[in-house]
């Protein structure tokens, strides 16, 4: 498992982008599987997780699965910014396996994928 991390400022300030919420959502193509799974652990994998950016705008998220042991491979995780003002910021990660297992979202980035809309 790994841990996911941000820290958001508001545009062209150092100002932090306090209390954003964020989702995070396994995202896979599901015409090459219904589900997503990691078979070394019988897991499937469902539903958003959720956390908020604090007053400094950092969030991170623990417990985290690496993409690399979810089936079908290729999977991303989908992260949505939503700020004070309702604006969103959305952008793909894919978080490896390694052995020191924190990372910050902007050396994880991803393409978005052709399956989402």
């Amino acid at each position: 498992m790994a841990t996911i991390e941000n820290k958001i400022n508001r545009s062209g300030t150092s100002s932090p982008q306090s209390f954003a919420q964020v989702s995070v959502t396994l995202s896979w193509d599901t015409d090459s599987s219904p589900i997503a799974r990691v078979p070394s652990t019988d897991t499937v994998i469902s539903g958003a997780r959720t956390t908020a950016a604090n007053a400094d705008g950092e969030w991170s998220l623990d417990d985290v699965v690496e993409n690399d042991l979810i089936q079908p491979a290729g999977s991303v995780y989908k992260v949505v910014e939503t700020f004070t003002d309702a604006t969103k910021q959305t952008y793909y990660i894919s978080v490896p396996s390694s052995a020191t297992p924190s990372y910050w979202v902007g050396d994880i980035l991803a393409a978005k994928p052709a399956w989402e809309s």
